[in-house]
């Protein structure tokens, strides 16, 4: 976890109190300073207030979860389950919103649909 590799890639970034920066987001067209960065000591906390989320912040400037979060493996193996339960989530909520709106799946879609929420009855394994 390294505070100065994060800030260091984000346009505009301006210490604004110990431990807190506001910078331009990365992840959306910025005009102004909209995103919050704060080093809470076992972990760096994003937060853009126009709604990004923090993997689309980190992944617009090539850093994942293991630079804002604690060498802990047991953490790290948490995070891992949770990306992936929501990579699951997001999947069906796709298929669900295009079948709402008259979209026909592929039989390669709904396999990939099916084996979705097969691991999220399953708790994400």
């Amino acid at each position: 976890m390294d505070i100065e590799k994060i800030i260091s890639k984000l346009e505009y970034c301006k210490q604004v109190a110990p431990e807190k920066w506001l910078a331009r987001c990365p992840a959306h067209n910025d005009k102004s300073p909209s995103l919050s960065i704060r080093d809470n000591g076992d972990r760096i906390l994003i937060n853009c207030f126009a709604g990004c989320g923090a993997l689309d912040v980190l992944d617009a400037i090539g850093c994942d979860w293991a630079d804002v979060m604690p060498k802990d493996d047991n953490y790290s193996q948490q995070v891992r389950r949770n990306e992936k339960q929501h990579i699951e989530q997001t999947i069906v909520e796709i298929a669900q919103k295009n079948l709402a709106h008259g979209v026909r799946l592929s039989e390669a879609d709904k396999q990939v649909v099916l084996a979705a929420k097969i691991k999220l009855k399953r708790g994400g394994e």
